[in-house]
């Protein structure tokens, strides 16, 4: 019974990571300093990608109950599904933090610059961090879509130089 769980989480791990184009992996290694490691590749594939990870857990569920006669819920199809959310969302998680909501008042500057070099939400991710760790940046909120950020800042800077 071992192998049939650690088999399911490990397909979900896989499909869940291809499907949110290894945003999770991308942001650890972020963390570490490493750069980009071209996940961007997969995001046109990412619905694709999530239609076959949820599609072949559904198909798993259907096959217990039908053809197996098993409980489906159960602790082993929890877990399973929790790891498909978790990083089937990830992408979302992150540009949520990333689009952060800037005041519409505020006392200092407010600048906006487009950013280029992004490719997926871990790089707008960096960039967003790389900004705030700028001496005199208050708050910034970074688009990946847009390839622009918002910038909040208590004097005038100079972002032409500048690279997460």
């Amino acid at each position: 019974m071992q192998s049939k769980e650690a088999n399911s989480y490990a397909l979900a791990t896989i499909g869940g990571l291809l499907s949110s184009s290894c945003c999770l992996v991308q942001l650890g290694l972020n963390y570490l300093s490493v750069g980009c490691a071209g996940f961007s590749v997969l995001d046109p594939l990412r619905e694709y990608f999530i239609a076959l990870s949820y599609g072949g857990f559904f198909f798993k569920l259907f096959w217990e109950k039908q053809v197996m006669n098993q409980r489906i819920f159960n602790k082993s199809n929890s877990i399973t599904l929790l790891i498909l959310l978790t990083l089937t969302s990830s992408p979302i998680a992150v540009r949520w933090v990333n689009n952060g909501r800037l005041p519409s008042e505020y006392d200092g500057i407010l600048s906006e610059v487009e950013i280029e070099g992004m490719n997926c939400e871990a790089c707008s991710n960096n960039a967003k961090n790389g900004l705030l760790s700028i001496d005199g940046v208050t708050d910034c909120s970074v688009d990946l879509r847009t390839k622009k950020a918002k910038i909040q800042s208590k004097r005038e800077l100079n972002l032409c130089l500048f690279r997460p």
